[in-house]
Parts: structure tokens; C-alpha cells; sequence
């Protein structure tokens, strides 16, 4: 016998996990502490039957930390505060007395919880965790419905087993409606409520406004930006192209809406083929392997500074094709505006004032100054880091001469102050660093905390240089290694395989593909021409025989040991009395009157007394017709 109480606890208990794991990670550390001991102290008072939270007190918690996530809702942060009330009310409601309405208060909350997490992350992991809620959910309804109808609280183990059958029928049946769907209907580009997970927030990510000083510290966000299909790359040359910063506009770097004509070429390198697919986003920049040299597959708006935009790329999902070459360097004539990438902060202080003159007494050639001014943050000992960040009045004076630690906005903005301050012009290039390589989809797979600022620098005998101002950092990782990475990032790598396939098969499977499909299909079956070759059915011949062999052992599993039993009876009658008429509304007992065969009454009184009282056949009597059949 099986509590029916029991199956429903732990049914409740798994749609709720299904519910809030997809968006655990995302929630704050308090309602995190609040689940997993609610979930505990829920299994300890349902074991127990004693329950020490009803009335008043749990609707007061609730209350309260409604109004402390409700203040935080905003236009930039509306969907965690929102996902921070639902698992608060899902853990009261664990601690609470489980009755029908607690139930189904369980059951849609989980619900809303894992709903909300489509607005976090719309990938394959999202899918399967539906997949898994709605048979849960459609399982759970129906004990839940037995138990209503039934005074018992138990319940027979083979009457769990036919309920437990039953309740997955519904979801199985449902298969073949959800594929057509999938085949018929179009899909979006991009997820309906898209617009309620925009970005904001001081977290690592790439930006069209460098200004160092705006923020204390700078949170890690791991939100994948983009994918890319590619060969294996020296991780020295992952720098990811976005946004050109080229002035300067009172702390901050922006770009500027002065449209600049130069003449420009990349340098030598080795040239790279990739396809990139990016997640749907708020930026109309494209990011491509430095130096890129072409996109296709998508329309695009391509400047001199090698900044690709594409308005088509603003909350879609899609992809886009690029060609770059691995260079340092961009060659161009002397004739750039000096003055325009000469500008400087018009604030400065004495002391980087001092500084700047001190670097350009030190050489002649351009050539030469940024050499000193390498050597200067070489031996300065400057270290990265994203939290405890200058943020008095003048950043960078305060980064360069007392806390010499700070992130790459503030590596590379004060490097280029620098530069132009020594008379070499200078530049900012937004985008990312780096990318961990997933070797079983063979692409580079890029997150928000990879986001990077770094300088580009003219020379004249050269063109425009590529430095890294924050590679003199002390903490450095050393030139060209890759990170290494753990159990946790190779399992990580693993499920994003998943969710690259999934946006390839599934996501990017539109309208279009759909009429592209139909009109090959039509093609196809246009240029079909039927020829029968009787030698051929030998080829078929072992696959039609065990697809006969399969659909038998089927149907055998299917049927019960006790109507294999009879279908062996009445072979065998048939073999010693083929003269009798027997049809399949012919009964045993009317089939013992007709042969007056001893066997044939003995295997009639065991079966039917069995029959008559509605209960299989005990091992005994089993064992003891089987004899008798054996005796025909």
C-alpha cells in the first residue's frame, strides 16, 4: 500500500524545484537562503504532520518582503525583483499545511517562476525543464484528482501504476499535436516579453560609453553575447572588434557623430573565415575577430574606423558571416585629423600634466615616447582589478598616483590621455577579450564578463597600432596562455553545446526556412520518378523482418501472461479437436460441455473461478495449467 499523501508531497515538491532551479542562480543571495530551508523544514513538518507556520505570521512575512522587492522594480530591473517575491511565496507556502489549495498555489507560482526564467536565458535548458514541469504537472493533477474522489489515503501499488499510466497518456498524446505546431507554425525572432529583460546595472558588459570613476566596483555578469564557428585561435589574438570611442566628452569616452574619411587597409596577417551568432541584444554593433575585413549574410553599415552596425541585429536572433585578418595594425595615409584625435579632458591635473611632459622629453619619434610610456605602467605596478575603484573627482589622476589599480576602462582610458597628451593620437576600440572554445560544437563561446576596452595608436610610418594597456598589469595572466578551465566550466561548455544546436535547429527556424523547405520538398517530389526492381526488396528483406519481429515482441509485452495462456489453450484444443467449431465468443466452460475432454474442464474450473472473482491467477494455479496444456 502507498500513501497517496506521500506521492502528492513529492510531486509538489518536484514541480517546485523544476520551477525555481532555472532561475536559482539569478534570484539574491536572501530569498536563495530562504528556499533551500523552506524546502528542508516543508519535508520535515509533512513527515512529521505538524505545522508551525499558518494564520497570520506567513502572510506578514510575505507582506514584507513584497515591499522590499517591489521598491527595487524598475524599467532596467523589473523581472528579478519580480522572480524574488515568487520564490518568497513559494517558500512560505512549502512550510504551509499541504491541502488542494496550497497545491494549486504551488503549481502556479513554480509556474510564473519558470516563465520568468525564459525572459533570463530563452535556450534548450529552458525547454527541457518545461518539458519535465508539464508531465510533473499533468501527473500531480491526477492523483490529485484520485484523492479527491476517494476516502482511502491509501492506495494499492498496482492501482498507483494504472493512475501512474494514465496520467502520462496525456502528455504522450500530446506529442504529435506539438510537432506539427512546431512544423506549421511561424516563430519569432526573438522571445514576446524580450523588452522586460533590458540591461542595466554597473556589471561587466560591453558599452557605447567608456567613463571610468562611474562606480566603486564592477559586478560579473556571465551572459552569453555571442557564439562563434571557428577554427582553434592563439588565445593572444581573441580580441573581439565592436565600437570605436574617438572623443572625449567631459570624464567619458563616446563615439563621436562626425563622420570620418580615411583611407585605410589592414595589415599583414593570417586570414580567418568565422560565422557568428549573436544573442539577442540592444546594440546595433556587431563584434567580429580583429581585424574584420568583410560581413555577409546579413545587411550592414561599414565605416573607416572598421566599426560594422546593422539595424537588423537590435532584439533578433540571426547570424552573419565574417572574414578578418590577424593584425596588430591598420595602415593609413598621414593625413588623419591630428587635431580631431589630439583633444583632451579639459580638466586635467598638475600632476599628469607633469607626467605627460616628463614622457615626451624622453624621445624624439613617436615611436619612442609610447615605448616610455609603456615602461612607465610596466614599473608602476599597477594591478586589475574590478572592485575598490578610483572614484574621486579626477579618476584617473587618482588610478595613475595613489590606489594603481582599477579595470580596463581604466587602463585604457588613461593610456590615451596619455598619448595625446605626448602628441600621438589616440583612440579607444570597445568589444571583448578572449572566449572559452568549446570543443564538441567547435565554436568560441563569449559572456558578458569578457567585455574590453583597449587603445589604438597612430604612427605615421605605420598606421593605427593596437595596445593593450591592461596586459602591464602585475596580475596579469601570461602572454598567450589560455585560462584553464574546471569540472564546473567543462560541464558548463557541455549544456551550452546544447543551446548552440538548439538556436541553430530550432530558434532560427522562421517562416522563411519553412517556405524554403516546402518549395524543395515540391522540387523534389516534381523530379521523382517511380521504378520498381524486384532484386531490390532482398535489400529490404531483413529490415521488413525485423520490423515484423519488433512489432510481435510488442504486442507479446502488451498481453498478459494470463491471455498468452489461453491463446496456448486454445491452440492446442484446436490441434487435438480440429473437427470443433471454435470461435473467439466461445467460452471455456461452454467449450468443456461440447469436448468432454477432462483437461479441457480442469483448465476451465481453475481459469474461471480466477475470472469470476476478479483476481489473477495465483502462482499455484498458474503452474497447474500450464501442465494441463502441456498434457494436450
Amino acid at each position: 500500500m502507498v500513501n497517496i499523501q506521500t506521492v502528492l508531497n513529492i510531486l509538489a515538491y518536484s514541480v517546485t524545484l523544476l520551477g525555481v532551479v532555472p532561475v536559482f542562480f539569478y534570484i539574491d543571495m536572501a530569498p536563495r537562503l530562504i528556499f533551500v530551508a523552506s524546502l528542508i523544514c516543508g519535508c520535515a513538518f509533512d513527515l512529521k504532520e505538524r505545522y508551525h507556520l499558518h494564520g497570520l505570521p506567513p502572510t506578514l512575512v510575505s507582506l514584507i518582503f513584497f515591499i522590499v522587492y517591489a521598491a527595487q522594480f524598475s524599467r532596467e530591473n523589473l523581472v528579478v525583483p519580480a522572480l524574488n517575491i515568487l520564490v518568497i511565496l513559494l517558500s512560505v507556502r512549502l512550510l504551509s499545511e499541504k491541502n488542494v489549495r496550497n497545491y494549486l498555489q504551488l503549481l502556479a507560482l513554480s509556474l510564473f517562476a519558470l516563465a520568468g526564467s525564459s525572459l533570463l536565458s530563452l535556450s534548450m535548458t529552458f525547454l527541457l525543464f518545461l518539458f519535465l514541469f508539464l508531465i510533473t504537472v499533468a501527473i500531480f493533477l491526477v492523483f490529485l484528482t484520485f484523492s479527491t474522489f476517494t476516502s482511502g489515503q491509501s492506495i494499492p501499488s498496482n492501482e498507483l501504476k494504472k493512475i501512474l499510466s494514465v496520467s502520462l497518456l496525456m502528455p504522450a498524446a500530446s506529442i504529435p499535436l506539438l510537432l506539427l505546431f512546431f512544423v506549421i507554425l511561424p516563430r519569432t525572432q526573438f522571445p514576446l516579453w524580450h523588452f522586460l529583460n533590458s540591461r542595466g546595472g554597473t556589471v561587466a558588459g560591453f558599452s557605447e560609453r567608456v567613463e571610468p570613476g562611474a562606480a566603486a566596483e564592477v559586478g560579473v555578469r556571465k551572459n552569453v553575447v555571442f557564439r562563434v564557428q571557428s577554427i582553434k585561435i592563439d588565445y593572444a589574438d581573441l580580441y573581439w572588434r565592436g565600437i570605436v570611442l574617438n572623443t572625449i566628452q567631459g570624464k567619458a569616452w563616446v563615439r563621436s557623430q562626425k563622420r570620418l574619411v580615411e583611407e585605410v587597409s589592414a595589415g599583414k596577417g593570417r586570414v580567418v573565415r568565422q560565422t557568428v551568432y549573436p544573442e539577442p541584444s540592444a546594440t546595433p554593433y556587431l563584434f567580429v575577430l580583429n581585424l574584420p575585413q568583410t560581413i555577409y549574410g546579413i545587411r550592414v553599415e561599414r565605416e573607416t574606423d572598421y566599426v560594422f552596425r546593422s539595424s537588423a541585429l537590435r532584439g533578433g536572433r540571426m547570424r552573419y558571416d565574417t572574414i578578418s585578418v590577424l593584425t596588430d595594425t591598420i595602415r593609413g595615409r598621414p593625413d588623419i585629423e591630428r587635431v580631431f584625435y589630439l583633444e583632451t579632458p579639459v580638466r586635467l591635473s598638475a600632476r599628469v600634466i607633469s607626467l605627460a611632459a616628463d614622457l615626451a622629453r624622453r624621445g624624439k619619434r613617436d615611436e619612442e615616447k609610447i615605448s616610455a610610456l609603456k615602461d612607465f605602467f610596466l614599473s608602476g605596478k599597477y594591478a586589475y582589478s574590478t572592485t575598490n575603484l578610483p572614484q574621486s573627482a579626477d579618476p584617473i589622476d587618482e588610478f595613475l598616483f595613489e590606489k594603481k589599480s582599477g579595470h580596463c576602462e581604466f587602463f585604457a582610458s588613461s593610456f590615451a590621455i596619455m598619448l595625446r597628451l605626448i602628441g600621438v593620437p589616440s583612440r579607444l576600440v570597445g568589444g571583448y577579450r578572449g572566449g572559452e572554445y568549446n570543443t564538441i560544437g567547435g565554436y568560441y563561446l563569449i559572456t558578458e564578463e569578457m567585455a574590453h576596452v583597449w587603445v589604438e595608436a597612430y604612427l605615421e610610418d605605420i598606421g593605427w597600432l593596437k595596445i593593450d594597456p591592461s596586459e602591464f598589469a602585475v596580475n596579469r595572466a601570461p602572454p598567450g596562455q589560455t585560462p584553464q578551465l574546471g569540472l564546473y566550466g567543462k560541464l558548463r561548455l557541455i549544456s551550452d553545446s546544447f543551446s548552440y544546436y538548439w538556436n541553430q535547429t530550432v530558434i532560427n527556424y522562421d517562416l522563411e526556412k519553412q517556405v524554403q523547405i516546402l518549395r524543395e520538398t515540391n522540387a523534389l517530389l516534381q523530379g521523382v520518378t517511380l521504378s520498381f526492381k524486384p532484386e531490390k526488396l532482398l535489400y529490404a528483406l531483413p529490415l521488413l523482418i525485423f520490423a515484423a519481429l519488433f512489432i510481435g515482441a510488442i504486442k507479446w509485452r502488451r498481453s498478459s501472461r494470463e491471455e498468452r495462456l489461453v491463446r496456448g489453450f486454445l491452440k492446442k484444443v484446436r490441434r487435438k479437436y480440429p473437427v470443433a467449431e471454435i470461435t473467439p465468443a466461445t467460452g471455456l466452460k461452454e467449450l468443456a460441455e461440447v469436448l468432454d475432454d477432462p483437461d479441457v474442464s480442469q483448465f476451465a474450473d481453475i481459469y474461471c473461478a480466477s475470472l469470476y472473482r476478479d483476481r489473477r491467477l495465483s502462482a499455484r494455479e498458474f503452474t497447474l495449467l500450464r501442465e494441463v496444456v502441456s498434457r494436450l
